[in-house]
């Protein structure tokens, strides 16, 4: 039988696989690592409200997005790409929707996927700043000293994707077990060391709100916490090029995903409640940059036993930097490729032996550098791309379910692994439209009243701005660019070649045009 490889945009069978349907599901829970990230934004929801807010917008917004993400799986089962949503938004958009639709979720999304590196970087090297502080109570760090800290972090985390890229399943499965122990880790020592453990009632019910809004304003701003802590919900999606038959991988990855995401994060609110409850003030009120330092040094009383599990930590998190920048490497690469701004050929050039877009790393290592500089000038402009960021993806997912409602659901064809009912698809799109709108509004309030220059939610505005942008640009350069090509969507076949390998057909064809490549 003659061979028959990846024809993709970047060339014939330069992406090789990487993952079985067990690491790809691996790698969807620690690319988020969801509670360990939830942590370092503790403060907002103890504010506005206290633990019952968490712990309960904790599952409440869980399920929200489940819903969510049970459309992506049907959707990326149906249409597998590289690029993820803009594929999507695209096809199900017909040819009347389909371009301006794919346009505004890649655009959308490429943007965040350069900006979000930085500011995970952001939320991780204050760990280590934490740590000095532990062991070293009067030394007080400056803006140097932690703009040389978020550098190192930046150099190690880019080094990881650069040298990491080919091992992806090895590293889901390590990174996997890290996750895992240190959570059951981190649960006992919160419990087991706490003396006295708070009342379940300051746990499950107590409200206390801090923020100067009435309870049902704060309410809304306390579930803000855990909707950024599980963050973007789509990354699997981008992994398609990588794994055996991603029309059925995709799913259950995603369905892997939403399960450990959502326990983890519930239990891990449920334990810090009983492990800290009763004395928030030690927590809100210390002196340490991220809470986690605190949480550890009150219930351990051990300045060696937080800083191991500060270096813990740190060190999960730096890996789950890792695989983001992986997985948005892929988004910006399937976007790049589509033609649909300056440079992409430059761009979409892929590295067959690091198995990476090598110059998109490049940028994005660039990006971190001149990102970080922020932190020397102002604290609270990082604060604002991290909130701009997370707005942004979530707004970017609207514009598929718009394309998808006004063609009735008619382009999403029924080739997927995972299908719905179509009127249960198209009620679920409904839902998820205005759950997004809602989601998009919850990440855009200010943390407290009075509202001033000082505590305004300056996101929304950012988030807004880059989104106009975006739109003039479809119309003066995308819509004569843009070029999303069927060369992106893989069918997820086995084909047997020459070397008695099965391999991973990557381009949508019909039966007949296969044949006669298999009989050429």
């Amino acid at each position: 039988m003659a061979e028959i490889q990846h024809a993709n945009a970047h060339g014939q069978g330069q992406v090789k696989q990487k993952f079985n349907t067990l690491t790809l599901s691996l790698f969807s829970i620690v690319l988020p690592s969801v509670w360990s990230f939830a942590a370092t934004g503790l403060v907002i929801g103890i504010y506005a409200g206290g633990m019952p807010v968490l712990i309960w917008g904790a599952l409440l917004v869980g399920i929200v997005l489940s819903l969510l993400v049970t459309s992506f799986a049907e959707f990326g089962s149906a249409y597998p790409s590289v690029a993820g949503c803009l594929v999507q938004a695209t096809k199900l958009g017909g040819p009347e929707y389909g371009r301006i639709c794919g346009f505004m979720t890649g655009g959308i999304h490429a943007l965040a996927s350069l900006v979000t590196p930085a500011c995970l970087i952001t939320a991780h090297s204050p760990f280590f700043t934490a740590m000095a502080m532990v062991m070293h109570p009067d030394w007080q760090p400056t803006k140097w000293q932690s703009f040389l800290i978020y550098q190192a972090v930046n150099i190690v985390t880019i080094f990881i994707c650069f040298k990491g890229s080919r091992f992806l399943g090895l590293m889901a499965t390590a990174g996997a077990f890290v996750l895992f122990a240190l959570f059951f880790t981190c649960i006992g020592v919160i419990v087991g060391c706490a003396d006295p453990i708070a009342p379940s009632e300051a746990v499950w019910s107590k409200v206390q709100n801090f923020t100067g809004w009435p309870n049902g304003f704060a309410f809304l701003i306390g579930v803000s916490s855990p909707l950024s802590g599980y963050g973007p919900t789509h990354w699997i999606l981008n992994m398609a090029e990588e794994v055996k038959n991603p029309r059925r991988a995709i799913p259950i990855a995603l369905l892997a995903q939403q399960v450990g995401s959502i326990v983890t994060l519930f239990v891990f609110f449920i334990a810090i409640g009983y492990g800290v409850g009763n004395d928030w003030d030690a927590i809100v009120g210390s002196r340490y940059p991220v809470p986690m330092a605190a949480i550890f040094e009150y219930t351990t009383r051990s300045k060696a036993g937080t800083v191991i599990l500060l270096f813990a930590m740190v060190a999960l998190g730096i890996v789950s930097a890792a695989s983001y920048i992986s997985a948005a490497l892929r988004l910006i690469y399937g976007f790049a490729r589509t033609g649909a701004f300056p440079f992409s050929g430059w761009l979409s050039e892929y590295d067959t032996k690091l198995q990476i877009p090598k110059n998109i790393l490049w940028c994005i290592f660039g990006l971190n550098v001149v990102l970080g500089c922020l932190e020397l000038g102002s604290s609270s402009a990082v604060v604002t791309l991290v909130g701009a960021a997370v707005v942004l993806f979530t707004i970017g997912y609207l514009p598929i379910f718009v394309g998808y409602i006004l063609t009735g659901g008619r382009y999403l064809g029924n080739k997927g692994w995972f299908k719905l009912p179509r009127s249960l698809s198209l009620g679920l799109a409904w839902f998820n439209s205005v759950s997004i709108i809602m989601q998009s509004i919850l990440l855009c309030l200010p943390p407290s009243n009075p509202i001033t220059a000082e505590n305004m939610n300056w996101a929304s505005a950012v988030a807004g701005a880059l989104v106009i942008f975006l739109l003039g640009s479809y119309w003066v350069y995308g819509k004569s660019t843009y070029q999303p090509s069927d060369d992106l969507i893989i069918c997820g076949e086995e084909i047997t070649g020459e070397d008695g390998l099965a391999s991973t057909l990557a381009t949508e064809v019909s039966d007949k045009e296969l044949k006669e490549k298999a009989a050429a």
